[in-house]
């Protein structure tokens, strides 16, 4: 009979590897509590404050020989949803390594986009990701195929809405994603990261207006949004996007264009746009851990945790977002300039704090005309 190995708690959690590798399994918990306040508008209902829990999410992932599986559910929003749930094949082929997945994942769009909320370095995802996204969500029931060496990889996924979206009596909307990444520059100093994504969506006949808004700065104040004007009878979503991203020793940057063109069966096509430019610095020496292989934010390994009697690790941002919805009609803009700072406890617990500046132009909605305010957001998480 083959040994089990001792427990281990690398993570923060217990976790279980047989001896020879062959089987592993690792309960998961993440949780982020947010407090935000908003000032500045000539809108009282925009400069409101309170709390929330952004993220509530308890799963297992684990593998058995070359077969790998994760589940998670969030509980965020009084409301219980299903996140990952997926299963599949993965294997290191020689050119690197594959994944052959099948379930409910989130999409490989954008850096930004394709990032978990824990890892990515913001409180919040850029406008790139928030706005150049399918109609359906990040997450969607299908396959997913990528292929990942030291130096890029490649990504394809084609997905339908995902679980719990569709009653039963409708077509689900269809998505086909595509992304790759390549790493043309690596040493000593860091390395550049340059990549590419698109999609195309096929949407459900029963949406007959693109109505939500772009919401940015605070996910707790959904009045701060830059609403898309009237789209009515959308019928399929085209949309591409540019990456280029770097790390120099404790400092990293990047930068993200997007275009979203959607086609109606009513008023003709429309095209919205996005981009992004950031960047930040570990004070306390860290290398910035954007994954070469994977195109990803992970989280930072943090050289000296307070719970081993050191500081943590301190980081700066800085980011600049922009987007333009004014092709449709009534469509809106905004730009969005966020100042960051990341208190890394450990590896797993940590603080952040998002100062935002908001500049905003609705021509219709609530709160139409030009508006500027300021957004602040901290948060505490545990990532487990």
């Amino acid at each position: 009979m083959t040994s089990v190995s001792p427990v281990t708690w690398d993570h923060g959690v217990p976790s279980i590897e047989r001896a020879d590798g062959r089987f592993t399994f690792r309960p998961r918990l993440r949780v982020l509590a947010d407090g935000s306040t908003s000032s500045g508008s000539r809108f009282p209902d925009r400069n409101i404050s309170g709390t929330e829990l952004r993220l509530v999410r308890l799963g297992a992932d684990g593998g058995i020989g070359d077969f790998a599986y994760r589940t998670e559910i969030d509980f965020a929003g009084d409301e219980v949803t299903i996140r990952d749930a997926w299963f599949g094949y993965e294997k290191d082929i020689g050119l690197g390594g594959l994944r052959l997945l099948a379930g409910n994942k989130l999409n490989d769009r954008s850096l930004d986009g394709a990032t978990s909320l824990t890892s990515i370095p913001f409180a919040e995802r850029n406008t790139v990701a928030n706005l150049i996204a399918p109609q359906g969500g990040s997450y969607g029931v299908g396959v997913f195929a990528s292929l990942a060496g030291e130096r890029g990889h490649l990504s394809l996924n084609v997905k339908g809405e995902g679980e719990g979206s569709n009653d039963g009596t409708r077509n689900d909307s269809l998505v086909v994603i595509g992304r790759g990444h390549v790493v043309p520059l690596r040493g000593e100093f860091g390395f550049l990261h340059l990549g590419g994504w698109g999609f195309h969506e096929r949407i459900n006949d029963n949406v007959g207006l693109l109505a939500e808004g772009d919401v940015e700065g605070s996910n707790f104040n959904q009045n701060i949004a830059v609403l898309p004007g009237l789209i009515r009878d959308p019928r399929s979503i085209d949309a591409f996007g540019v990456e280029a991203a770097g790390v120099v020793g404790s400092a990293w940057f990047s930068g993200e264009y997007g275009e979203r063109h959607i086609r109606t069966s009513s008023t003709g096509r429309f095209k919205q746009d996005a981009w992004s430019l950031s960047g930040g610095l570990f004070l306390t020496g860290e290398a910035p851990p954007l994954s070469s292989s994977e195109g990803v934010w992970h989280r930072p390994e943090v050289h000296s945790s307070v719970t081993n009697g050191g500081l943590g690790a301190f980081e700066l941002l800085l980011r600049y977002d922009r987007e333009d919805q004014t092709d449709a009609p009534f469509g809106g803009r905004g730009s969005f300039t966020t100042l960051g700072a990341n208190w890394y406890l450990n590896n797993w617990a940590g603080f952040k704090l998002n100062l935002v500046r908001y500049n905003i132009l609705n021509p219709i909605g609530d709160f139409p005309g030009r508006d500027r305010g300021v957004s602040a957001v901290i948060r505490g998480e545990i990532v487990f």
